[in-house]
């Protein structure tokens, strides 16, 4: 064990293991002891580390549940949303608005893959594209909202730190990203015959209701307002016009770069016409 030369060059002359005797049988801990003491531990101080051991125990238990608990909502729901739960705001209908930039993705010809090859094939591929999705978007300081089908629904929220322009940056910068490491992904995939993955993304910046909505059991924590039904229309048109990244007028305001022109469309339930962009470098 690594750990034991680590302490043996430290200068420690016994280590003991002991198990946490948690109520939980079926979760195994355990705590560890060293000491630099020249004849080690001696059998009085053993047993009072024994003693010291089963009252710490449930403590240690107890800390260990809430770790757990915070890591399994910030994997299923997000780590702003998982703390509004652990906060207990859980309140069905409470939402705060906030400003955010919207980044709203989906695979192209994700429903021939399903319709023509085996399900763990399929899940590989969603799971390998959301896997990248995901990393760039929280590397950028983003948030991954949830998964619809073969789409993904991220957002930028303003803070202290962050205004509505630097948002914007950031939402930009994580979809040039997903769409460089894509391209590579897909050069690879062709050397050995693999077919491409093919997306689009589509963002939008606006004023959104933060919470939880749903049936009196089963909540879901989202965004909701005019800004993200604007960004899954966009998200349609990307479909229409076959660009891999549209931006809106509303986002490419706070964005000090030119950006091509696409021009002037009616949005699915939108009344008025939309200015829309596209990233150049990412046109296909």
């Amino acid at each position: 064990m690594p750990l034991l030369e680590a302490l043996r060059l430290d200068g420690a002359t016994d280590y003991i293991m002991y198990p946490l005797p948690f109520l939980d049988r079926g979760r195994t801990a355990v705590i560890s002891f060293a000491t630099r003491q020249p004849h080690g531990f001696g059998e009085e101080t053993l047993r009072d580390l024994i003693r010291e051991v089963n009252r710490l125990s449930p403590y240690l238990e107890r800390h260990v549940l809430k770790h757990i608990a915070i890591d399994l909502l910030d994997t299923y729901v997000g780590p702003k949303a998982g703390r509004r739960i652990i906060e207990g705001r859980v309140e069905r209908g409470a939402f705060d608005f906030i400003e955010a930039a919207i980044l709203f993705a989906d695979l192209r010809g994700f429903t021939h893959l399903s319709e023509h090859a085996p399900i763990p094939k399929v899940l590989g591929h969603l799971n390998d594209w959301f896997g990248l999705v995901g990393d760039v978007v929280e590397s950028h300081g983003g948030e991954i909202l949830k998964f619809v089908g073969d789409a993904v629904l991220t957002i930028f929220p303003t803070t202290v730190g962050r205004n509505r322009e630097g948002a914007c940056h950031d939402a930009l910068m994580a979809a040039r990203e997903i769409s460089h490491l894509n391209h590579v992904g897909n050069i690879s995939r062709a050397s050995v015959g693999k077919p491409a993955v093919l997306q689009r993304m589509a963002l939008h910046v606006g004023e959104v209701a933060y919470g939880n909505i749903g049936a009196a059991r089963r909540l879901d924590f989202t965004v909701i307002g005019p800004a993200v039904n604007r960004a899954g229309r966009l998200l349609e048109l990307a479909k229409r016009v076959e660009k891999e990244i549209v931006v809106s007028q509303s986002l490419a305001n706070e964005i000090h770069e030119p950006m091509a022109v696409l021009g002037k469309f009616r949005l699915r339930g939108v009344a008025q016409r939309h200015r829309v962009f596209t990233v150049p470098e990412c046109d296909g």
